[in-house]
Formats: structure tokens, C-alpha cells, sequence
């Protein structure tokens, strides 16, 4: 198998206190910057999380993209109540 550098782009709007991404409960180290490379197994099925906490209205908008393009379309995590966090995953498989 082949590893591909993929980059993840991440997006908050002013009312988020945090954004946590997750690649197979795998913590992505975003600090001081809101994009971050990260080489993925090509052929291997990963499950992606992002996480969101703030006050309704919140949101969080990350991408994945590779140098052929986007891996899946971007996923959005919106707080919709006043608990404070929301979550939004989906599942993605690199081809070679």
C-alpha cells in the first residue's frame, strides 16, 4: 500500500470555542495554524468526526483535499441547540 498526503483545512466562524477533528478516533494536532497534512494508507477505509462546541449557531467547516482534488465534500458541525456541541462524520477510502 501507498501513503497520500492529504490536507486538511479547517474553518470556524467567530462564535466557536473549539473544533476537535478526528481521523479513526485519532486527534488531528491543529495549533496554531488551521491547516494541517496528514499522509493517509491509500485503500483503507477511514471514518472522520469533527467536533464543534460553542454557543448556538457556532460552526465549523472542514475540508479534505488531495492533490488530485477533494477526498469527500466538506463537513459541517453547526450548534443547533443551547447545549454548546455538535458533531458531524462521514467514512472515506483514498484510491492509489
Amino acid at each position: 500500500m501507498a501513503k497520500t498526503l492529504v490536507k486538511v483545512t479547517r474553518k470556524d466562524n467567530k462564535l466557536v470555542k473549539r473544533t476537535l477533528v478526528l481521523i479513526d478516533n485519532r486527534v488531528l494536532p491543529f495549533e496554531n495554524s488551521d491547516e494541517i497534512n496528514v499522509f493517509i494508507w491509500s485503500g483503507t477505509k477511514y471514518e472522520v468526526t469533527v467536533y464543534c462546541e460553542g454557543p448556538k449557531g457556532a460552526s465549523t467547516t472542514v475540508s479534505f483535499d488531495k492533490s488530485g482534488g477533494q477526498v469527500i465534500a466538506p463537513l459541517v458541525a453547526e450548534v443547533e441547540t443551547h447545549y454548546g456541541v455538535t458533531h458531524s462524520s462521514d467514512e472515506f477510502t483514498v484510491a492509489a
